[in-house]
């Protein structure tokens, strides 16, 4: 289990780089949130400093490579958690990955905060649309260039 600490958080994955590749842990299904549905567990865990499930950040490869979508639980928001999570995260991918490119994807539960935290770390909106399964996904993703 690798882990990334911040100030207030702990970012917990199985997953591993090698040879500057992500590369997924293969473990099936985990309930990330404890909620009712399975969430892929590609990505990242995050924890309170008590231990506490309190959101992911679940790393994709569909549409785009490192492709980054967040949850939190509702109580865990507004308090700068996944902001200083989103931050950990992208740090930890240019320092380990070989990539200077991720997309952040804008959530459908909570649309206006997730854009406003994909706003503060610079990401950009692209303007193209992208089909999935016969899904149009349009101003969903959100480009950001490591300097």
């Amino acid at each position: 289990m690798y882990i990334i600490e911040t100030e207030r958080l702990k970012l917990l994955t199985k997953c591993t780089v090698l040879n500057g590749e992500f590369t997924y842990y293969e473990s099936g299904n985990i309930d990330i949130l404890n909620l009712n549905k399975d969430v892929n567990c590609n990505g990242f865990l995050i924890r309170d400093k008590n231990d506490q499930n309190i959101g992911h950040i679940t790393v994709l490869f569909k549409r785009e490579p490192y492709e980054l979508s967040v949850g939190v639980k509702e109580e865990y928001r507004e308090k700068g958690y996944m902001k200083e999570a989103l931050g950990a995260c992208i740090e930890w991918i240019f320092n380990n990955c070989n990539t200077d490119f991720v997309t952040g994807l804008k959530g459908a539960i909570v649309p206006e905060a997730s854009e406003k935290l994909l706003n503060y770390y610079h990401f950009i909106r692209k303007p193209e649309a992208h089909y999935d399964c016969r899904v149009l996904y349009k101003d969903v993703f959100f480009s950001f260039y490591h300097k």
